[in-house]
């Protein structure tokens, strides 16, 4: 009996080990995934410490039955990198992906940490399309809109749910947090106005989830979505047929390492315009950080886009097939034209830019020049 207990002490020890001990990044404090449903885009957003200098933020992912990992350069944004993975690349039963950070130091790191060593990517699991998943129809907020906080309610239409379920007990969670008892059952309609929300939501990437029961109080179906809220200061000014909206952000800080001090000093403004159809997007980061002996750390963008067009200047990120050119960042020109049957997209501009180094001439000690 002493050495069945023994070796059962033993192997727990082995097994906790390793999850004690590992630590999956230096820089990363959180990373926000929306639901991954099949064929259906899937966005992703990093956080950063505030102390980490991220100047290049690169995911590497691969849908199931791939072999290779596609790369492409995630979105900067102050302290949080974005990125969204295209419809058609969500694919049952899951996504597999790694990260890797190009810091201000000139050293890499890889999120997790160890993938260098293990070689073993996240997964995301992603969930097959079900025919129960039209029974639930979420009206508001809308899948992947961005939204102010004021504006957020919750609307649901349980119109077309089967007659097993019980429509009285069905659940709603908000980021894994139970809501329920903040909504109003009107029929076939479940409704969560502002008025009863009072909980305060942050910038970002938020789930809703519904779960459906039966006459049983068994689980039938659950459903879920995504949306964005945007920060407060969005303003959207006029009530014309143009809608507009600003955001302007300013963070400065003083780092000390070591007894040397440095400051750090950035500018983040987005605008977007919406006018029958036609959207116009601009965007512009400038920071201290930018040299003109390294690769630019400004970025600057304006897009105009409608269903089927769109031309884009400055700093984007255009899609291409992997041996043309994907998940680059593009200093110049982008115009596409989608119709269905036939597309058209052409991009012209840099990837990098030319750096010219100095000369520096030094004399060893035997007086010759090196």
């Amino acid at each position: 009996m002493v050495k069945k207990v023994t070796f059962f002490v033993v192997l727990f020890l082995l097994g906790l080990i390793p999850t004690t001990f590992a630590q999956i990044s230096n820089i990363v404090s959180e990373v926000k995934i929306g639901n991954a449903k099949e064929n259906e885009p899937l966005t992703l957003e990093v956080r950063f410490q505030q102390s980490a200098l991220v100047t290049k933020a690169v995911i590497a992912y691969r849908s199931f039955g791939q072999n290779e990992y596609t790369q492409s350069e995630m979105n900067l944004q102050g302290t949080s990198a974005f990125f969204t993975i295209s419809a058609a690349e969500v694919i049952p039963p899951n996504i597999e992906y790694y990260m890797l950070f190009t810091l201000t130091s000139g050293g890499e790191e890889t999120y997790p940490l160890e993938f260098i060593t293990s070689n073993n990517p996240i997964q995301i699991t992603v969930q097959g399309i079900s025919g129960k998943d039209k029974e639930v129809l979420i009206m508001s907020p809308e899948k992947n809109e961005k939204i102010l906080p004021a504006e957020f309610f919750i609307s649901i239409s349980l119109l077309r749910a089967s007659d097993i379920v019980n429509k009285s007990a069905t659940k709603i969670y908000l980021d894994n947090k139970d809501i329920t008892n903040l909504a109003l059952f009107a029929d076939d309609i479940i409704i969560i106005s502002p008025e009863n929300f009072q909980i305060q939501l942050k910038d970002g990437l938020h789930n809703l989830a519904i779960e459906l029961y039966d006459t049983a109080n068994v689980l039938y179906h659950s459903v879920s979505s995504q949306f964005v809220i945007i920060n407060p200061s969005y303003a959207l000014l006029g009530q014309s047929a143009i809608k507009y909206a600003a955001d302007v952000r300013l963070e400065s800080r003083n780092e000390n390492v070591q007894t040397v001090g440095t400051w750090y000093n950035n500018v983040n403004v987005n605008v977007q315009a919406d006018y029958k159809g036609f959207e116009l997007t601009g965007n512009v980061y400038a920071t201290s950080e930018e040299k003109k002996y390294l690769q630019p750390n400004n970025r600057y963008m304006i897009s105009l886009s409608t269903d089927y067009a769109a031309v884009t200047l400055g700093d984007h990120y255009p899609k291409y097939p992997s041996l043309v050119l994907n998940g680059k960042r593009v200093r110049g020109f982008s115009g596409e034209i989608n119709l269905g049957f036939f597309n058209i997209q052409t991009s012209l501009g840099e990837i990098s830019r030319n750096v010219e180094g100095t000369f520096i001439q030094y004399k060893d000690s035997l007086g010759g020049n090196i």
